[in-house]
């Protein structure tokens, strides 16, 4: 059933009459960049934005949103080559003092959703807080005696996993402050990350002892063996970063031999062989929404979009970034992957070439001549934007 939200008494008196200028429908896609200049050159449109320009206007008041004891701070990020630029805006207490008072964070991890922030302390222990009042959800939990290496919070953020030079792995219910059950052993080296499947039934976890154990969260048990190979498959120097597949069958593992190697999970095996390229250790690996494609970052300063069902690289490795690439992610439509450098640059990429990208930086095809110049006379001339002219000879 629909909402009139111009009715809703929940809303402020000043807002609802500006919902009626809103759009009440989802955008459709369109041909072409030129039929969506045109659309939005229409009155309609125009009316649109100004009553869009009313609303923001209204909501932007001390009376409805106060700034009182709130520090706000802007940075831009500008992408290359294509040059277009996003604004960060960041609100936070007005305050100087920090989330968290223990010995140095060695981690911080969100949950999907954004409200839930784990950070982690060379004191051992563990707070989650609530990110929309800088609160802590309960006091700190006292995890690990030689302090937390490692943190993952699971999908719907009530779960919160932590590793250690210790070895063992723990799991805490963050609404409860409870563990649950007995630490998950096996590791013989230090913990340096962890990951949650997409469902939070399993954990991963990656450790010096160059292997990756898989764990099933409601029982507290192992899956399967340890995934790991005779040399010279094996990972060396340790695993330092996860990825599930977003269909939770596949596990991405990057290591300091500057490999990405990709395991099933269902049957504790390697596929294919390991993915070679970077000169240095890999820090970050990040599966596509579709789970086809992965992105790694590395301490040589690249980022490589890899073929995940073959294994194969697309394309050269990404460069510009002038420190470690410690994280890569994919954007929620997974065209753009963003990656974060020592560098201190957050940079955004490609990470889809398809022929439509490529006709909305165009403005006509190829002439007749210039198709039997560069293609070749011998096969028939076709429009490869249908919706571009043909450029004149």
């Amino acid at each position: 059933m629909a909402i009139d939200l111009a009715a809703d008494t929940r809303l402020d008196p000043r807002i609802r009459p500006m919902i009626a200028f809103l759009p009440d429908e989802a955008p459709r896609d369109v041909a072409s960049r030129e039929e969506l200049l045109a659309e939005a050159a229409t009155p309609e449109a125009a009316a649109i934005r100004e009553g869009m320009e009313q609303f923001f206007a209204l909501c932007d008041t001390e009376e409805v949103a106060p700034s009182a004891g709130l520090t706000t701070t802007t940075q831009e990020f500008t992408s290359q080559p294509d040059g277009n630029t996003i604004k960060l805006q960041v609100i936070r207490p007005d305050t100087d003092e920090p989330l968290i008072g223990t010995d140095g964070v060695t981690g911080v991890a969100f949950s999907p959703d954004g409200h839930r922030l784990a950070s982690a302390g060379f004191d051992g222990t563990v707070l989650v807080w609530n990110v929309d009042t800088s609160q802590p959800l309960g006091p700190p939990l006292t995890v690990h005696p030689g302090g937390v290496g490692s943190l993952a919070l699971s999908p719907d953020g009530h779960l919160v996993a932590s590793g250690s030079a210790d070895g063992p792995v723990r799991v805490w219910n963050v609404d409860t402050g409870q563990t649950l059950g007995p630490p998950l052993t096996g590791h013989t080296g230090g913990v340096g990350t962890l990951a949650f499947s997409s469902d939070g039934h399993r954990l991963a976890s990656a450790a010096d002892d160059e292997t990756v154990r898989l764990w099933d969260i409601d029982t507290g048990q192992p899956v399967g063996h340890p995934l790991s190979v005779p040399d010279p498959l094996t990972h060396i120097g340790g695993v330092g970063s996860l990825a599930f597949s977003p269909d939770r069958h596949r596990l991405a593992s990057g290591s300091a031999d500057g490999s990405v190697r990709l395991w099933d999970v269902d049957t504790d095996q390697l596929i294919g062989t390991p993915l070679t390229g970077h000169t240095d250790r890999v820090s970050s690996v990040a599966y596509s929404p579709d789970g086809h494609r992965l992105a790694s970052g590395s301490a040589d300063g690249t980022v490589q979009l890899w073929n995940a069902d073959t294994g194969q690289p697309l394309g050269d490795p990404l460069t510009g970034h002038t420190g470690v690439v410690s994280s890569v992610a994919f954007s929620p439509d997974g065209t753009r992957i963003a990656s974060g450098s020592w560098d201190k640059t957050v940079r955004l990429w490609p990470a889809l070439a398809s022929p439509e990208m490529l006709c909305a930086k165009l403005n006509t095809n190829m002439s007749h001549k210039q198709w039997r110049d560069w293609v070749s006379p011998d096969i028939d001339y076709f429009k490869a934007c249908p919706d571009l002219p043909i450029a004149p000879d």
